[in-house]
């Protein structure tokens, strides 16, 4: 054979491998591919999600959201999720709880200005008896009614508290299992535990110690503007200020000892990740293949995890919102009917008005507290085990 046929055939030969090299390489991305949904299929699987979705179906009463289809969005890198039909539903709640309510802010602020006009009648007349009678039994009716409210937003924001304990009671165990396979037991047994101290924190904080007190914020609010003197006021700014330390203290506890111990995650992940990997390529013959599974099988869980964790997140701020916004309905109806009212020249009814209205906006702050502390604890773990 001469020397140009033998270049020519080898030419060939080294086309022929690049090509087959080339269809190799292509096959084995489809199979890692077509691996990766596998597995992904396979944690969904073993993971229960229908306590998680049975709250956001008994709960959710203006979207729709299935948690699980919500996950495989995101690890497919879609969204699924449009915020215009959310923000809509949200106005649509909104105006409606103020509709829903109307004819009871109608009454306050009948009663309200029914009762003024006795109080100006009192000081008309010499015998103030009859105005001061009038007006007593108007601030009584209004008394009630004041009380009958704050009870339905009370209810609201203590039904919304234990429904973040419920839910998140449901989510941890799905987000740690998957934190374990991805990140190792000991890491994962560290976050979990951080989790169940922000729910055991918020159940007794704000159950047993925050609420009660709102409870007695507003009762003594009304018991003060009974009478024409200010007895309570410094009562009044001393709970307000414990009130607000308590929740503040409680948010900077958690999110302090989170941070603290993202500092140690990170590197008992590497560690035991590197254990597994280096373990697994000293294998004779099938090391570097049973390598690429075991960095595939990590990879999968951490995407999973990661992909509860901001899925966990959606879902409690879609559990917040319609209750948030009730809570926001009557701080904004009441300081609005104090404006109304205060040319009137009742000042007892008008801070009654204001005081109701910062009972709900004390609601509202612990809500809100509460929200932050469980999405910064699911951040925050989630960061430190890997982003």
């Amino acid at each position: 054979m001469s020397g140009k046929k033998i270049i020519v055939v080898f030419a060939i030969f080294l086309a022929s491998l690049f090509f087959l090299n080339k269809d190799i390489c292509i096959a084995s991305e489809k199979e890692q591919g077509d691996s990766e949904e596998i597995l992904i299929e396979q944690f969904l699987e073993d993971s229960d999600l229908s306590d998680i979705q049975k709250i956001l179906n008994d709960n959710l009463e203006q979207v729709q959201f299935s948690f699980m289809d919500y996950m495989i969005d995101l690890v497919k890198g879609k969204v699924s999720f449009s915020m215009e039909s959310v923000a809509s539903q949200v106005k649509d709640a909104f105006f409606q709880e103020i509709k829903g309510n109307k004819s009871f802010w109608y009454q306050c602020l009948s009663i309200a200005i029914i009762a003024a006009f006795f109080s100006n009648l009192a000081t008309i007349f010499q015998n103030k008896m009859v105005g001061e009678v009038g007006y007593y039994i108007g601030y009584l009716i209004l008394f009630t009614l004041l009380v009958s409210g704050f009870s339905k937003i009370f209810s609201v924001a203590e039904q919304l508290l234990m429904l973040f304990v419920f839910f998140m009671k449901a989510l941890i165990p799905v987000y740690f299992m998957m934190a374990a396979a991805s990140n190792g037991s000991v890491a994962a047994a560290g976050g979990y535990q951080m989790a169940l101290l922000a729910i055991g924190v918020v159940e007794f904080v704000i159950g047993k110690i925050v609420l009660p007190a709102v409870e007695i914020y507003f009762m003594l609010v009304l018991i003060n503007h009974l009478s024409k003197e200010d007895k309570l006021s410094r009562l009044l700014e001393l709970l307000e200020m414990g009130i607000k330390w308590a929740m503040k203290g409680m948010l900077g506890m958690i999110v302090g000892l989170n941070a603290v111990q993202g500092l140690l995650l990170p590197g008992i992940q590497k560690v035991r990740q590197n254990v597994i990997l280096k373990t697994s390529e000293v294998i004779p013959v099938v090391g570097d293949a049973l390598s690429g599974i075991t960095e595939t099988v990590l990879s999968v869980a951490g995407l999973l995890r990661n992909a509860v964790g901001v899925a966990g997140v959606t879902a409690i701020l879609l559990l917040a919102i319609v209750p948030v916004l009730k809570i926001i309905s009557y701080s904004v109806i009441f300081r609005l009917e104090a404006v109304f009212l205060q040319p009137l020249g009742e000042k007892n009814m008008c801070d009654c008005f204001v005081g109701m209205a910062k009972t709900a906006e004390f609601l509202l702050y612990i809500e809100v507290v509460s929200m932050l502390l469980f999405c910064l604890t699911l951040l925050i773990v989630s960061y430190s085990l890997g982003g």
